[in-house]
């Protein structure tokens, strides 16, 4: 059946060992070279012996966050232009800002820019996850509403640490980095279970339409 044959095309986890072990390790082993409270990842990242650090760190998550929500997106059937620009765009956002320098006393404009830029890359990641998530509401109020609420909470934490700190910190791109990871998976999850219990409903729909026109057929002979 056609609904098979799409549900062998998903494979549920196969990003686990990159949300789970990989990105965060990479973000920690980058943003633990100082102190999370008194440094953030654009200060260690612009020092000349992490540059190609930073550089790999920024292009390896964007490309994670591409390439995964891309599949949710694919899993949950969404297709509007704007979430898939909003994702394109955060991605070509975050590539920038690790390639600009972050030296604000000898490159202020790119410093700046560099600042601005790794600020709304995420910003763009979060808008494109809450345009799928309100979409989506429309089939399924109770989970999805739910999720976007979460997204919002997780959003409220990070401002609070924000906040608390004065700045931006090692410590909040490491959460920043952590949650992002963990909502991913959270939302592959519920997609995935929600795609099984709709083929299997339909599948078992198929099966009692086959099973009445076998009967007819018999009952005709």
């Amino acid at each position: 059946m056609k609904i098979k044959q799409g549900l062998d095309k998903i494979h549920p986890g196969k990003w686990d060992f990159f949300t789970f072990i990989l990105v965060p390790g990479t973000t920690l082993r980058l943003a633990s070279r100082e102190g999370l409270l008194d440094s953030n990842l654009s200060v260690i990242g612009n020092q000349p012996d992490a540059a190609l650090w930073f550089w790999g760190w920024g292009i390896f998550v964007g490309g994670y966050s591409f390439f995964y929500i891309k599949y949710l997106f694919h899993i949950g059937r969404y297709t509007a232009r704007a979430g898939h620009f909003l994702l394109k765009m955060a991605c070509v956002f975050l590539a920038a800002a690790v390639f600009l320098p972050y030296k604000p006393l000898e490159f202020p404009f790119a410093s700046d820019l560099h600042v601005l830029l790794a600020f709304l890359s995420p910003v763009l990641f979060m808008l494109a996850l809450w345009d799928f998530l309100t979409k989506k509401i429309r089939s399924d109020r109770r989970i999805f509403f739910w999720l976007r609420l979460l997204l919002t909470e997780l959003l409220a934490a990070a401002l609070a640490l924000w906040y608390a700190s004065g700045f931006i910190t090692s410590l909040l791109e490491l959460y920043v980095t952590a949650a992002f990871c963990g909502f991913l998976r959270l939302l592959e999850r519920i997609l995935v279970d929600k795609l099984d219990f709709a083929a299997l409903s339909s599948m078992e729909g198929q099966a009692d339409q086959e099973y009445g026109s076998d009967q007819k057929s018999t009952s005709s002979s």
